[in-house]
Order: structure tokens, then C-alpha cells, then sequence
């Protein structure tokens, strides 16, 4: 009779290194939920691998107009791969994209003024405090323009949120970085087109930074 054979054991530390690319992608996508106004409140990252947590994440989404709806697809691939972390990270990216690509002004006014202030999100969109407060309230419609500059920042910010508290973000944006040539990020921005190369140069710069926690 023959001996069935037994599955090969896997790598400990290719399994801790896969691991820490699912946390990190994780990291990103909640950060950006949270400044998309989209997170749950009832959900705690550290349990976000669940399907009840999918389904909660998934509402949250679709209630934003996100192209996410309770046991869409991208979910059903997440709980399917939570054992999976490499396959789980690659999901989460797919996810991190569309979030990417979807400007949210109705969820990302709120969590970008509680970090900046009016005065200095309006600087970095190049634009009034009395038009922001307009905006934010909902007493003007945002222009898309406006719109996306408002999640160009909420996009730095869910980056910079993963390395400082929030008085360390908004200095961040005040102090000259040797990366832009001894200018600051806010230099940059204003009137700025977000898909330009220098708004790219800040988000690049943002993204790299190691998530060490507040500072």
C-alpha cells in the first residue's frame, strides 16, 4: 500500500514575512477608510480579518457610494483568504486601488478639518476657510477640483497617520524635506493638480514613511 505523501511544511519565516505585508496592506486600507469617513466604528482593526467584519467594512463602503456592496466579490475573496496572507495582501491592493480612484468629499471633509483645521486645508487646496466651511457643511456642493485635492490630502493624510499623532501631520506639511529639494510639502500643494509631478513627489514621500507609530 502506498504512503500518501505529506504535505510540504511551510516556512516560518516566508509565513511571518507574508504576514507582515497583509498587516500593512490592512493598515493602509483602514487609514483610508478612516479619513473617507467609511470606517465602522463598531469594527477593531486587529479583528478586521472576519466576515462579519467584511460585511460591516462593505456596508460602510456602499453607504459612501464606493462600488462595494454587502458580499460583493472583493469581500468573499477576503474571507476566503485569510488564511492566505499573501493572497489576502494582493486583495486588500485591489482594494486600496479603487479607494484610491474614488474621491469622497461628503466622508473626507470632516476627518481632514479635524486634522488640519480650516485654515490650513484650505492653504493646501488652494482655496478660503469660509468656502471649506461651505463645503463641509454641505451649504455648497464641492467642485470637482476641490473634490479632488480634498482626497489627495485625505490620501497623505491616511499615510502620515500610520507614522504621527496629528500635531506631527500637520507639521509635516510645514517643514522642509531634502526629498523636494529643501522645499515643504505645502510649497507644493494649493492650487496643485494631483495628478502632477509634484504633487506625486509629496505623496511618494508620504507613502515611504516607516509606520513607527506617533511621534
Amino acid at each position: 500500500m502506498t504512503k500518501a505523501k505529506s504535505a510540504p511544511k511551510a516556512d516560518p519565516v516566508a509565513v511571518a514575512q507574508a504576514l507582515g505585508r497583509a498587516t500593512a496592506e490592512l493598515g493602509v486600507l483602514w487609514r483610508r477608510l478612516e479619513f473617507s469617513g467609511a470606517a465602522p466604528a463598531d469594527v477593531d482593526l486587529e479583528h478586521a480579518i472576519t466576515g462579519d467584519a467584511a460585511v460591516a467594512v462593505s456596508n460602510a463602503l456602499a453607504e459612501r457610494g464606493l462600488p462595494f456592496t454587502p458580499g460583493a466579490p472583493q469581500w468573499d475573496e477576503l474571507a476566503s483568504l485569510a488564511d492566505d496572507p499573501d493572497a489576502f495582501a494582493r486583495a486588500v491592493r485591489r482594494l486600496n486601488d479603487q479607494i484610491e480612484m474614488s474621491p469622497q468629499p461628503s466622508g473626507e471633509w470632516t476627518p481632514v478639518i479635524d486634522v488640519l483645521g480650516e485654515a490650513m486645508t484650505a492653504q493646501l487646496i488652494g482655496s478660503s476657510a469660509s468656502s471649506v466651511r461651505r463645503y463641509a457643511s454641505g451649504a455648497r456642493a464641492t467642485p470637482q477640483s476641490i473634490a479632488e485635492r480634498l482626497h489627495f490630502l485625505a490620501l497623505v493624510l491616511a499615510d502620515l497617520a500610520g507614522s504621527y499623532n496629528e500635531f506631527g501631520m500637520r507639521r509635516w506639511f510645514t517643514r522642509p524635506r531634502s526629498a523636494l529639494g529643501g522645499r515643504r510639502p505645502a510649497d507644493l500643494l494649493g492650487a496643485f493638480d494631483p495628478d502632477g509631478a509634484e504633487a506625486s513627489s509629496v505623496a511618494e514621500l508620504a507613502a515611504t514613511l516607516p509606520g513607527l507609530g506617533s511621534t
